[in-house]
Formats: C-alpha cells, sequence, structure tokens
C-alpha cells in the first residue's frame, strides 16, 4: 500500500482518474504501468469501444491487480466527450480527472499528496503543476487562468492537471456535447465562473503531446469563437473575441504565404 495513508485523513475515494482510449494500444499501456494497482483511495475508470479488444486486454489484465475500485466501460466509439461523461456518470470519486492514453502518473508519492489534498479540500476545482515534455511548465496563477480563458497565445490549461469536485460538475451540466473539440475549455470557464480554483504546487501527471489535425485546429477555432460569444465572462468577452480573430487571421496569413512559396 501507498506509505503512511493509515495514518492520513483519507476517508474514501478521493479521486477518479477516467481515461478515455481508442484503437492506441501503445499509449495506452504506457499509462497503464504509471498507475498504482494497490490504491484504494483512487478509482481508475477506463472508457474503451467494445470493439477495441486488445486494449480492453490489457486494461482488464491490469484490474485484475488492482483493489476492485476500478472498471472498464465500454463506449460506442462517438467521440471523446461522450466518452469522458460515460465516465463520470460511474464515478465514484470525490474529485474526477480526465487522461488520455499515453498520460502517466508521475509517482506514488504524488498521487499519496494529491489524494490527501483532495480529501481535504473544499474547493470546487483545483489545478496542479503538469510536466510536459514539450512545452514549458505551466504557471498556476489566476493571470494565467484568465489568459486562457481570453484565448490568449502561448496560454495552457491542460484538462489533465484539473480536479473538478464531483457535485460541481454535475451541478454546472457536464460537458456540453455539442462542441466537439473544445467542450473541455467550455467546461473549465464554467468552473471559472463559479470559484476560483485551488493550486496545487507540486506536479501530478506527465501530459502526452497531442496530436492534433489541421482540422481539428481549424473547428477549435470556430467551437472557441462560439464559446466566447455565449460563455466567456462579459468583462472578459471584447478580449477572448479579438484574440481568436488575430489567430485566425494569423492562421490566413502563414496559409497564404506557404501558398506562395
Amino acid at each position: 500500500m501507498l506509505e503512511s495513508l493509515e495514518d492520513s485523513f483519507l476517508k474514501g475515494i478521493a479521486l477518479s482518474i477516467i481515461v478515455v482510449s481508442t484503437n492506441d494500444l501503445q499509449r495506452l499501456e504506457k499509462t497503464i504501468r504509471s498507475l498504482v494497482p494497490d490504491n484504494k483511495y483512487v478509482e481508475y475508470i477506463f472508457v474503451s469501444p467494445s470493439w477495441n479488444l486488445q486494449s480492453n486486454q490489457i486494461i482488464n489484465q491490469f484490474l485484475k491487480r488492482s483493489l476492485g475500485t476500478s472498471k472498464l466501460l465500454n463506449d460506442k466509439g462517438t467521440g471523446v466527450y461522450p466518452a469522458m461523461q460515460l465516465g463520470v456518470n460511474a464515478a465514484k470519486g470525490k474529485y474526477v480527472c480526465f487522461w488520455n492514453s499515453g498520460d502517466e502518473s508521475v509517482s506514488r508519492k504524488s498521487l499519496l499528496n494529491l489524494c490527501k489534498f483532495l480529501d481535504v479540500s473544499q474547493s470546487k476545482w483545483a489545478i496542479s503543476l503538469g510536466i510536459f515534455d514539450w512545452l514549458e511548465q505551466q504557471n498556476l496563477t489566476n493571470e494565467n487562468l484568465r489568459n486562457f480563458i481570453c484565448n490568449a497565445e502561448e496560454s495552457l490549461i491542460s484538462h489533465q492537471t484539473i480536479f473538478f469536485n464531483r457535485n460541481a460538475f454535475d451541478k454546472v451540466g457536464g460537458y456540453d456535447l455539442k462542441f466537439k473539440v473544445a467542450a473541455d475549455t467550455k467546461l473549465i470557464i464554467e468552473f471559472f465562473r463559479i470559484a476560483d480554483p485551488a493550486w496545487i504546487d507540486f506536479p501530478t501527471v506527465k501530459v502526452e503531446k497531442p496530436k492534433f489535425a489541421s482540422a481539428n485546429n481549424k473547428r477549435s477555432r470556430l467551437e472557441c469563437f462560439i464559446i466566447a460569444l455565449t460563455a466567456v465572462p462579459k468583462e472578459m468577452k471584447i478580449q477572448a473575441i479579438r484574440n481568436i480573430l488575430y489567430r485566425e487571421a494569423s492562421a490566413l496569413r502563414r496559409k497564404s504565404v506557404n501558398v506562395w512559396k
């Protein structure tokens, strides 16, 4: 078992980690190798289509070694956010977070400290440091969070490092499934509107570099524009729209330059 858990304040499942995977066996194995199966304070929920046989086999092998607090759910492969929402609906943890295949737990000690933090936390949500091999460390400040909501360039709030209070998650309505790419951005804005996050000043997850097609980038900008119009707080709305339009204009200029080369 994790060291000193018996002497902590932990009362039950502090965290449900929801891992969504579709046809990504190599990265899924990387995630599973980083998990701590003998931990009754973390619930691992895997969401994978029933036809994804190899991934499901690897997941079931992990479940046999776990303490029985984890489970495999089969979705219909209709998108990442419906899969995430399916995971939340089955979660029993005080907080929930969402990982992709390839994301890794930092260490047993970090997981223990995270469980202790969340168990005593009264915050509606919390944001931790993350380890990103592909970019600079994120800043844990309200300014960085506001920049992200305003769509400022080089701003990042990674959903893998966010821990949502389960009751608060249900109250804001969970994921807005109208958005196929930016539903997590919409959810972060909804939480920003109701409460400041608690900041966790140690890394909790190694975040895999995302594979993001150009078509998804275009759709993301469109969805973020709609979200800026409808969900961003009034005092930040104009700046958010300006930043999106500036980024879109920059993308068009780059495309025009490449055409004439």
